[in-house]
């Protein structure tokens, strides 16, 4: 993951566009970083920032032991996680990973088959128990009732028709199994996401799906012994919305940050990464096109912006131009992002922590993000990230980040060193306790 907005392997050809004159072997490219590792080690980075890069060794190694007494949790989501697909799915992945390390006993219930299930559930290697089971709230309450789990966590509402049917069978829940308290992780706040698209779209069809969504979160929320938010922003913005919530906790994205990664003088080009399913990254991309890359292109004209994620190649002939290429999805996502100088997440609307600059920052990207897409993390423009909301501002900052090394270096380790001590399985383990107890 990135494992991140379903990677799937691309040709080879893909692979020598990335890669564009550095490594275009196939085998090289899945080893690179093992490789070369002395080639852009620590004496690539500068002496004033190698005391920070240091700390990243250590804090992203999961807790041995989080709970004295293991709980019995049963998970509900619409379909089972998809390390490589989503970054609510690496999230929640990542969760589980947790959990089944500190030898909780877990039970998984989806109610939406793909063909490549049995992949994604190998992972866990039969340490889960997967159940799939289409939506009737009989079977659900059946199955639950008979599990008599400590807690039951229930995530991936992007659905209406999913949230109305959680939502009545949270009720039902409550009055069957009176001593398992339910967790309803919200991952965004669907009211927001909607409105905020409303507010730049104008569409009334936008403003109907946001107000249906905060009827139905109103009630499920209330329900719930504890909901789960992905920020300190998504829970404000709850608190202030509705009222009568018994307990909100953050748990937020969780990001492996390797030490070592490919250094200024092996990089090249711009990047994206969005799974295009979703609307606010076909208009992220557009946004920017349109709006802010032939700004970039005036001082930088041999500067390429590459697509990259799930679904891209649907929008080849809308995005692509001279300087512009559609990758689509990757299999080797992560080392692929090493090779470029400079991630860019352009969003003008959208709700939650954005996946998408977490594995940027993990593969030691520096980062050029709009106010929304800056949500959730605890950067700062101008130290771990450039900020920029308007068009002008942002391809500024662009190529700023492309042409000076001191700028680049100061990113790439200041944001990796925020994550590892924010988002690392070991800080967010600790998160999690607090959610089960």
């Amino acid at each position: 993951m990135q494992r991140h907005y379903g990677m799937l392997q691309s040709p080879a050809s893909t692979l020598k566009t990335i890669c564009s004159g550095f490594q275009t072997n196939k085998n090289n490219w899945s080893q690179g970083q093992n490789k070369n590792k002395a080639e852009y080690s620590d004496n690539t980075i500068p002496e004033a920032l190698n005391a920070q890069l240091i700390k990243v060794r250590d804090l992203y190694k999961i807790n041995k032991r989080i709970f004295d007494n293991p709980p019995k949790v049963t998970f509900i989501s619409y379909t089972i996680p998809r390390l490589d697909s989503t970054s609510s799915d690496f999230r929640l992945f990542h969760i589980l990973k947790i959990l089944l390390k500190n030898n909780c006993k877990i039970d998984f219930l989806y109610c939406t088959r793909l063909w490549n299930d049995s992949k994604y559930a190998k992972v866990f290697e039969g340490n889960m128990n997967f159940k799939y089971l289409p939506l009737n709230l009989q079977n659900y309450v059946k199955f639950v009732t008979d599990k008599i789990p400590q807690y039951i966590w229930i995530t991936e509402l992007w659905r209406m028709n999913y949230v109305k049917f959680i939502t009545t069978l949270v009720g039902e829940l409550k009055a069957s199994c009176p001593s398992s308290k339910i967790i309803v992780d919200t991952i965004d706040f669907h009211y927001k996401e909607f409105h905020r698209k409303y507010e730049v779209t104008g569409d009334p069809d936008d403003l109907e799906r946001a107000n249906e969504f905060l009827e139905n979160e109103k009630i499920l929320y209330r329900k719930a012994n504890c909901i789960v938010v992905i920020s300190e922003e998504e829970k404000k913005d709850i608190q202030g919305k509705i009222m009568g919530i018994k307990k909100i906790e953050v748990v937020p994205n969780i990001h492996e940050i390797p030490y070592d990664t490919r250094p200024y003088d092996k990089r090249r080009n711009i990047c994206f990464v969005g799974n295009f399913g979703n609307k606010h990254n076909v208009d992220a991309v557009t946004y920017f096109i349109e709006n802010v890359f032939h700004l970039i292109l005036g001082k930088n004209p041999g500067v390429e912006f590459h697509v990259l994620g799930y679904s891209g190649d649907r929008y080849k002939k809308h995005f692509e131009s001279y300087n512009v290429k559609v990758i689509g999805g990757l299999k080797y996502l992560e080392e692929a992002l090493t090779y470029y100088k400079l991630f860019v997440c352009p969003m003008t609307y959208g709700a939650g922590m954005k996946g998408k600059i977490g594995g940027a920052i993990a593969a030691g990207v520096p980062v050029v993000t709009t106010s929304i897409g800056a949500e959730g993390f605890p950067i700062r423009d101008g130290e771990e990230c450039f900020i920029a909301d308007s068009p002008t501002e942002f391809a500024e900052k662009c190529n700023q980040c492309l042409s000076d090394p001191v700028l680049w270096y100061n990113f790439s380790v200041k944001a990796r060193l925020m994550v590892a001590e924010n988002l690392s399985p070991s800080a967010v383990a600790k998160k999690i306790r607090k959610v089960l107890s």
